[in-house]
């Protein structure tokens, strides 16, 4: 099986290679409100590869258990890299280039709340589902 260790190295590989034309591309084709949304939006998508149905036995087996990680794993790194650049800009232009700093250090303490508050009900969760 591919461990979570791969699919982060999967993931960063296709940043490091694809961020800056990724990047280039949207600021091209979308406003950066449109590359947000649909950025977020496949965020949502990324997780659909995951409801595929895992065979039994056999080479479909491995695939099967296999695949939609990896391609759960890279279109998350797509949407990341769809929406992170135009994050930044959007929090300069609310910023209006006064304290820019001040409002990066803001939008990661609530990023880091949300993660934290995150994984711990999603814990929570996992050892309610284990005693049930």
């Amino acid at each position: 099986m591919i461990g979570t260790g791969a699919l982060f190295a999967i993931s960063g590989l296709a940043t490091i290679f694809g961020q800056t034309r990724v990047t280039a591309w949207c600021t091209q084709h979308w406003s950066s409100s449109r590359a947000i949304t649909i950025g977020l939006a496949l965020m949502g998508v990324a997780f659909v590869p995951l409801l595929a149905p895992v065979p039994t036995t056999g080479v479909g087996r491995t695939i099967g258990a296999v695949a939609p990680a990896v391609v759960s794993g890279l279109l998350l790194a797509v949407a990341t890299m769809i929406v992170y650049p135009f994050e930044m800009d959007t929090i300069i232009t609310l910023a209006e280039s006064r304290l820019v700093a001040t409002y990066y250090g803001l939008y990661n303490t609530i990023c880091g709340v949300g993660i934290t508050a995150g994984n711990l009900l999603t814990g929570a969760a996992l050892d309610a589902a284990a005693r049930a």
